[in-house]
């Protein structure tokens, strides 16, 4: 209802353009070389033309030409291990860093401050160019060859040659499983199943939370008047029924919880779940992304307090924070973080975080360090997840390496809505927002998704013990 009222009124969410991106920047790099040789300086000067590196440094670009220049993979990575004392005489045998991901792209003369191709530099280019990441499926073909679209590659290794599927109205057979497709025939009349595919949802924007969370504040306050239900219908283009749905809702979370979350209002409240443990709710309407960030700054702290890091989910509607062994729910849980440095506490969580990982993979994929394979022939996801662990696991060790630098920017920019976070507490803390604590039995209306979601996602976890490798 809030995104149709929106929608109706014209409002559009402001496009915001990635700055500086090294991945692409190596990309481009690459390709610029492939196809002639080229002065540092003046590669400088036309990058600086495109209005995303309309700031780039000559640091920065410095840092880049390195990683492709393959200063890491002659660089001997640091070691934790506690350095053995050894006489004048004995040699210490240099390690490097034995990647492919690493090796140089490019040859950058330093003497003549000029970059050269390497044999394979045209190649890498034409093959590993773009900037849309694998996702990991399989295209599916009948056996005239026409293709009828793709599958995911976990739901292909769950079936077997004769299991019958459906795709869009029609259902197919599977006759045949190849490295890099599935051949099927039509299979009209059998028992089919649905197939799945896994993918990353975009989640509420921050603008489009504030205007729900406005709209959320509207309903509150038109619960009394007589003519609400044309209002609504008018404003958001509901029917009669849908718009009696939408205040019966409203009326009910007010009737519970004694409030709406909205964008002047936070609710906080504590309940029990099945076991006994409490479970903490922050609920705003303010998105993923800004829940996120929220997320994983209280992971941080609670973990400081605690001793451990509790059962965290975060949602459209707010964060869930599952507490085992308290007697007492922190209930001003907003008040232990401190608006001056959560983004120094995000980043110290986020470096541990899936996001963090999977960023660091698809970025070190768009700067061609983890190259596609030959044209025609698909590269497995899972595979390409465990040379993006590997590359990772090295790349932590130098604090200077650029895809580094780059999925911190991406996550802290395009993920994360860090500066409204902080402007969010530090107005809680003003009282311009409003923080409502509610300690019940049972969890609130509003809280119904974000409990079903944290159902489901521990749901299918099962029990798993991690060897230490030393």
């Amino acid at each position: 209802a809030a995104l149709s009222k929106a929608m109706l009124q014209g409002e559009v969410e402001p496009t915001k353009i990635p700055a500086c991106c090294l991945d692409i920047l190596a990309q481009q790099i690459i390709a610029i070389v492939a196809m002639r040789d080229c002065q540092v300086p003046d590669l400088y000067r036309s990058l600086r033309k495109a209005y995303p590196y309309r700031d780039l440094t000559t640091g920065t670009l410095d840092s880049v030409l390195e990683m492709l220049s393959g200063r890491y993979r002659l660089s001997r990575p640091l070691s934790d291990a506690p350095l053995k004392r050894t006489e004048p005489t004995e040699v210490q045998p240099s390690r490097p860093t034995a990647l492919e991901a690493l090796n140089p792209r490019v040859v950058w003369d330093r003497i003549n401050n000029r970059l050269e191709a390497l044999p394979g530099t045209k190649h890498l280019a034409l093959t590993g160019g773009g900037a849309i990441p694998d996702t990991g499926n399989l295209a599916a073909f009948t056996l005239e060859g026409a293709r009828i679209g793709e599958l995911d590659e976990e739901f292909v290794f769950e079936r077997r040659v004769g299991d019958a599927f459906l795709l869009g109205t029609n259902v197919w057979r599977i006759e045949s499983i190849e490295t890099d497709r599935v051949r099927v025939a039509p299979a009209p009349g059998a028992m089919a199943v649905m197939p799945f595919w896994r993918g990353e949802g975009p989640g509420r924007t921050l603008d489009l939370g504030r205007s729900l969370g406005k709209f959320l504040r509207e309903l509150a306050d038109r619960l009394e008047d007589p003519d609400r239900l044309e209002w609504v219908k008018r404003e958001c283009a509901l029917d009669t029924a849908a718009a009696r749905d939408l205040f019966r809702h409203v009326s009910r979370q007010i009737l519970i919880a004694g409030c709406v979350p909205n964008d002047k209002t936070i609710l906080i409240e504590a309940t029990r779940d099945p076991l006994g443990d409490w479970q903490l709710l922050i609920l705003t309407p303010f998105g993923s992304k800004f829940h996120l960030g929220l997320r994983l700054a209280l992971e941080g702290v609670l973990t400081n307090r605690m001793g451990y890091r509790p059962q965290c989910l975060h949602h459209d509607d707010g964060v869930l924070v599952r507490l085992t062994d308290t007697a007492e729910p922190p209930l001003d849980l907003l008040d232990w973080l401190d608006p001056e440095n959560i983004e120094e506490n995000i980043l110290r969580q986020l470096a541990d975080s899936p996001l963090f990982a999977v960023r660091f993979r698809q970025n070190a994929s768009r700067a061609l360090l983890l190259p596609r394979a030959l044209p025609g022939k698909r590269s497995p996801l899972w595979l390409q997840r465990l040379r993006g662990k590997d590359l990772l696991q090295v790349a932590r060790r130098h604090p200077d390496f650029p895809i580094i630098a780059e999925t911190y920017r991406e996550c802290l920019q395009d993920h994360l809505e860090v500066s409204a976070l902080a402007e969010i507490i530090q107005a809680a803390r003003r009282g311009e927002i409003r923080v409502v604590t509610r300690r019940a039995e049972t969890p609130c209306p509003f809280a119904a998704d974000i409990l079903f979601d944290f159902t489901a996602a521990y749901m299918y976890q099962q029990d798993s013990v991690e060897a230490e490798s030393k």
